[in-house]
């Protein structure tokens, strides 16, 4: 199947489907393909590129993040709810 990029966004005439513009359209007939490039909505057949398909190698110069344990910080208002707590525990 052939793909062609979308110039000026249109609904087909066949298929009642919407294309945006800047999206792909597929097709395997090369004469609607054709009347719709004559007519200024499709650009030349995009290739597919090959390497698109593959995935990224990683670099083999990994390079690990030490671990950071940090204690979450209190807000002034639990800190005070604390103290408070620990004062009517002790008056008791």
């Amino acid at each position: 199947m052939k793909k062609y990029k979308v110039l000026v966004a249109f609904v087909d005439k066949f298929t009642k489907k919407y294309h945006a513009e800047g999206t792909i359209y597929e097709t395997d007939n090369e004469e609607r393909a054709e009347e719709l490039q004559n007519k200024g909505f499709l650009g030349e057949e995009v290739q597919e590129n090959p390497e698109q398909h593959e995935q990224p190698q990683q670099s083999e110069e990994v390079q690990e993040v030490p671990e950071q344990h940090e204690q979450p910080q209190q807000s002034e208002k639990d800190a005070k709810e604390k103290k408070s707590t620990r004062r009517n525990s002790r008056q008791r």
